[in-house]
């Protein structure tokens, strides 16, 4: 549960240092994250919020999330997010929900948490992406390839010319 909190709180602070105009749609789970860190209460929303569309989210189906109206954090819809990144940012929203979900699956009382929510209108979808988490792992396992294979790329056009060992300097990498 701390590692979910703490995961979702940097995940908060990230946002609003990258995007302060999403300040105000992020605050609520903000606060609630820094009032309450031992909560249940974001991993819970998270859980019936987010996860129900994880087999999207693990193959970066960005489409379907903003045709949805998919929410990650109370107040905050992903499109609201994503249209605001450009391609780092967008790989590190990417990262965090990726995070978050394995972190939420791997909480000692998500599986109370489910069943306290029957009546939740994206129960019977969560419960569907609950038992495909092995399928859900490896779409997570390949966008994750993908998003390197994009930094390899990016840090290799910014390299041109260099030889290795020889010409390049801390900055490089930074």
């Amino acid at each position: 549960m701390e590692n979910f909190n703490s995961l979702a709180l940097e995940f908060c602070n990230d946002i609003i240092s990258s995007f302060p105009t999403l300040e105000e749609k992020v605050s609520k789970t903000k606060k609630l994250l820094e009032s309450k860190p031992l909560t249940k209460s974001f991993l819970e929303y998270y859980l019936f919020h987010t996860v129900p569309f994880m087999l999207e989210v693990s193959k970066m189906n960005n489409e379907f999330l903003i045709e949805h109206n998919i929410m990650i954090m109370v107040g905050l819809k992903f499109n609201d997010l994503y249209s605001l990144c450009d391609e780092n940012s967008s790989n590190a929203v990417w990262r965090y929900l990726f995070s978050l979900y394995l972190t939420a699956i791997d909480c000692e009382d998500v599986e109370d948490l489910i069943e306290k929510n029957k009546e939740h209108r994206n129960y019977e979808r969560l419960m569907v992406v609950y038992r495909k988490q092995s399928k859900i792992g490896k779409n997570i396992m390949e966008s994750s390839g993908k998003i390197a294979e994009s930094m390899v790329k990016k840090m290799a056009e910014g390299s041109e010319g260099k030889t290795f060992g020889d010409k390049f300097s801390d900055s490089d990498f930074e």
